[in-house]
């Protein structure tokens, strides 16, 4: 009796560091928890939209980065942007025009006192498949002005055994510089991860969404496994 309840006893705290690597299933948004941030994309050329430039993303509090969430180290594809609609004028270079990206690899990492955690264990994973990037840029004289973008993408996480991931989004972010725009560098914004780390351009993300969906409900299983040794 003693050794089944000793057994009992160590499923029991087994089951609890799995679940407690796991992230409460949701969807979190910029209207209900989850903060606004901060993106930077890094020239690894020197030139805007080149394969291998790389994009960094951190949550922004109003003082510091990245407390609550970060998405970091995807690298565009050898497509680079891709020009999806021009709507410049030939004649006075003004107007917009819309390009799409998908991104490669990457990691991330979720507080453990974000709304989706346990107050113990901080999340990490993996960005799985292609993050995509679809960017609208404002021309005046064939120069760019302005611009908005979409990020999405999808991510499994590291420690968690019950088939969790997370799709997420990052909208309406808007351009707030560029290392060619002969302005200085701004301050509090993630790292330009390029060698020299200057080239590239910052946005702002107000915007985002976070869905966590597991396709195993691990604590259910594991006490009903647990429950079957008293039969």
């Amino acid at each position: 009796m003693l050794r089944k309840l000793t057994l009992v006893l160590m499923l029991v705290a087994a089951a609890s560091v799995a679940v407690a690597a796991c992230p409460e299933v949701g969807t979190y948004s910029t209207s209900s928890g989850l903060l606004p941030g901060r993106v930077a994309d890094a020239w690894c050329t020197g030139v805007p939209g080149q394969p291998g430039d790389v994009q960094n993303s951190m949550s922004w509090d109003g003082t510091a980065l990245g407390t609550q969430w970060k998405i970091w180290g995807t690298v565009l594809d050898q497509d680079g942007y891709v020009l999806v609609d021009d709507q410049v004028d030939p004649q006075t270079g003004n107007g917009y025009r819309v390009f799409s990206a998908n991104y490669d690899g990457g990691q991330f990492w979720l507080s453990k006192d974000g709304p989706w955690g346990d107050g113990v264990n901080d999340i990490t994973g993996v960005v799985t498949g292609k993050t995509n990037v679809v960017a609208t840029v404002n021309y005046m004289n064939f120069q760019p002005v302005a611009a908005v973008a979409n990020v999405t993408g999808t991510g499994a996480f590291d420690d968690c055994n019950n088939g969790c991931f997370i799709d997420y989004a990052l909208s309406n972010l808007q351009m707030v510089w560029r290392s060619d725009s002969g302005l200085p560098m701004p301050p509090d914004y993630p790292p330009l991860d390029c060698g020299t780390g200057q080239d590239g351009q910052f946005w702002d993300a107000c915007c985002g969404q976070f869905h966590v969906s597991c396709a195993v409900d691990a604590e259910a299983d594991t006490w009903s496994r647990i429950k079957s040794y008293y039969r």
